[in-house]
C-alpha cells in the first residue's frame, strides 16, 4: 500500500507541479471514507481555487 493511502496517519502531499498531488489527495479522501472516517472530519487543504475544484472533480469521478 501507498503511504499517502495509510488511514491511521495524518499526511502531507507535498511536491512540484504535475507530479499528481491532487489525484493523491482525492484517493486519499476516498481511503479516508471507506475506512469509515467522518467527512465533517476530514480535512484537505488547497492553495487555490482551481486546485479544490480539481480534487472535487477527482473524487466523484472516481465514486462513480
Amino acid at each position: 500500500m501507498d503511504s499517502y493511502l495509510d488511514t491511521q496517519k495524518s499526511v502531507i502531499i507535498s511536491s512540484p507541479a504535475g507530479s499528481g498531488k491532487t489525484e493523491k489527495l482525492a484517493r486519499r479522501y476516498i481511503s479516508l471514507l471507506l475506512d469509515g472516517a467522518e467527512i465533517e472530519k476530514i480535512l484537505c487543504i488547497t492553495f487555490t481555487e482551481k486546485a479544490a475544484a480539481e480534487m472535487k472533480e477527482r473524487i466523484f469521478n472516481i465514486l462513480e
